[in-house]
């Protein structure tokens, strides 16, 4: 399995997985760099992505439950459409990420960075985000109930 770089081509990842869900799912990538990697449609879920660098990548559709993302770079990444229910996104820097349609129920997002952010049509039901950064953040349509839990992390 190769990931590319999704602007110059270039491997950025490579192992001898036979599919992306073989080399993904439950994977163990912190510190990686995947700036601008191209994970369209890719299972991430139980993976721990802590404090890899995301940054550009394009994670439209990505199944990302339970996901590891703490103190992860996903500056300007687009992860339209993606499960990221339950994921713990603490203090990742999501600045400029599009996070359209996103479902977010359960997740975890404590002191992340969020300015510039779009969550259009975002659910963002059940999510704790104490000390999460919103300034000038997108917020047109979105289902927000009872959001600012206590964090349990």
């Amino acid at each position: 399995m190769i990931i590319l770089n999704r602007h110059t081509k270039t491997v950025i990842f490579e192992n001898n997985a036979k599919t992306i869900k073989d080399c993904l799912l439950d994977a163990i990538l912190a510190g990686v760099d995947l700036t601008d990697a191209d994970l369209r449609y890719v299972d991430l879920t139980r993976a721990n992505l802590a404090g890899t660098n995301l940054t550009g990548a394009d994670l439209r559709d990505a199944s990302m439950t339970d996901v590891n993302l703490r103190d992860t770079n996903l500056t300007g990444a687009d992860l339209r459409k993606a499960d990221l229910r339950n994921a713990v996104i603490i203090g990742a820097d999501l600045r400029r990420a599009d996070l359209r349609d996103v479902r977010l129920k359960g997740a975890y997002l404590t002191g992340a960075k969020l300015t510039w952010v779009k969550l259009n049509s975002t659910d963002l039901i059940d999510m704790y985000r104490a000390g999460a950064d919103v300034t000038c953040a997108y917020l047109i349509d979105v289902m927000e109930v009872d959001s600012q839990k206590s964090d349990k992390y």
